[in-house]
């Protein structure tokens, strides 16, 4: 019995020495790493705050103690620089960090800590937005005749001006030369206008204006070669670029979309092109006036524009050969009570060979069409879609008069507005290639 005894003792023993020998060698086996934490996530930018958001997706074989979000000005943030905790343990997170300054570039990343040290995931940074302009408004209209009121005006930090501005220099010799002052100033209620600037080079400084709620004139600005300021208006009440002589292009209105009254390209002498126009599609009650540009060679820039609510008036450039750039024009005239009327006038413009780009013109409501003075005009076939000319009487009729285009020997383009209208048209067709036209009779030959 003893020795049985004896033998079960034995036998315990070795079984709890064996355990204890496996369990040490089990706690052996177990190696602590430091956590594994994601690249942060970040979101929500404003001019003072963030959201960050991370994972501790291991915690490294021992409990993660504190995890969150260290950030700092300087590359590598750690938890010596600022730091915000977000709790303990494995898995996502996120934090929102507040009272930073306003556009600054921050750097940030996540930390995790467990009983092996602190792991951080890879960097990113982000920079907190611009602050937001105190509104500081001048009621009234304003006009700025000298370069020390630009200066006195701008220093006042203007940034809306509830009227109208007018930029007009009245000092013999001109002073205006740089509006960079007016930088502040963001929106304009009603007109902007720059006239009479002699010494005027750059309009520099009105960069920040993203609205002018009526409309813009710049005019007899002698030494302006450049308009690269207006980028972000979209609407104009009107649009009157007159006697630039260094004005080269339109570059700086290229958002334009919409004008709602006159637009007036006048006397630009260096302007070739009319590039920069490129988003107008629609002059809502207004005309489009085209005159005296000296180099003006096509329209290119109005590619875009489908419909004038008033006239088409393209008189006197020089160098203009056809229409090209209106090959999307459909209409002039309105249908509204708006008074306007969809005229088609084109004088005096030596170079002119032929209507092309009007194609696509059908209609022009009320209107009458008037070509006169163009000594190389050579046909109108421009013209040949046009039908629509709104609802003519008797006691008032359409006019249509192509005078002294001494090249001019073909009518065909008209052939439709006179079978669709007939006596309801009122002509004067002389002094042409051919001195006279019979509607009646001339257009037998046409295709």
């Amino acid at each position: 019995m003893k020795l049985n005894l004896l033998s079960v003792f034995t036998l315990i023993f070795l079984f709890i020495s064996c355990s204890s020998s496996d369990s040490s060698e089990d706690t052996e086996d177990i190696v602590v790493e430091l956590p594994t934490l994601a690249t942060v996530e970040i979101s929500n930018i404003e001019e003072t705050s963030v959201t960050i958001s991370s994972a501790v997706s291991n915690n490294g074989g021992a409990t993660v103690t504190e995890k969150g979000v260290v950030w700092g000005a300087s590359s590598n943030p750690t938890t010596s620089n600022n730091k915000e905790n977000a709790g303990s343990g494995t898995g996502d997170f996120n934090v929102t960090l507040t009272n930073l300054e306003s556009n600054t570039t921050y750097y940030a990343r996540s930390y995790a800590i467990n009983s092996k040290g602190t792991a951080y995931g890879a960097q990113k940074q982000f920079t907190t937005l611009e602050p937001e302009p105190q509104q500081k408004i001048y009621t009234g209209d304003l006009i700025l005749t000298s370069q020390q009121e630009v200066d006195d005006f701008g220093a006042q930090n203007y940034t809306v001006v509830n009227g109208t501005l007018s930029i007009s220099d009245s000092n013999d010799p001109s002073t205006i030369v740089d509006l960079s002052p007016l930088e502040s100033l963001t929106s304009i209620s009603n007109d902007l206008i720059i006239r009479g600037n002699l010494l005027l080079t750059s309009i520099e400084g009105l960069n920040q204006i993203t609205q002018i709620g009526g409309g813009l004139s710049i005019s007899a600005n002698f030494q302006l070669g450049t308009l690269e300021v207006f980028t972000q208006i979209e609407i104009l009440s009107f649009l009157s670029i007159t006697t630039n002589p260094q004005l080269t292009s339109f570059s700086g209105l290229q958002n334009l979309s919409s004008v709602a009254g006159d637009v007036s390209i006048e006397t630009n002498y260096k302007l070739i092109d009319l590039s920069g126009l490129n988003s107008l599609t629609q002059i809502i009650n207004g005309d489009l006036t085209v005159r005296s540009n000296d180099l003006l060679t096509n329209l290119e820039g109005l590619n875009n524009l489908t419909s004038i609510g008033g006239a088409l008036k393209i008189e006197t450039n020089d160098s203009l050969i056809d229409f090209t750039g209106l090959d999307n024009l459909q209409s002039l005239g309105t249908s509204s009570m708006a008074f306007t009327w969809g005229d088609l006038e084109i004088d005096g413009n030596l170079k002119l060979g032929g209507l092309d780009g009007l194609e696509s013109l059908t209609t022009a409501l009320d209107g009458s069409i008037e070509i006169t003075n163009n000594p190389v005009l050579l046909n109108l076939d421009g013209l040949a879609n046009l039908e629509n000319m709104g609802s003519p009487t008797v006691s008032n009729t359409i006019y249509i008069g192509i005078q002294y285009n001494d090249m001019l020997s073909n009518f065909c383009g008209l052939k439709l507005v006179f079978e669709t209208y007939g006596n309801l048209i009122t002509d004067e067709i002389i002094g042409n290639a051919t001195e006279s036209f019979n509607p009646s009779t001339g257009f037998d030959d046409c295709p």
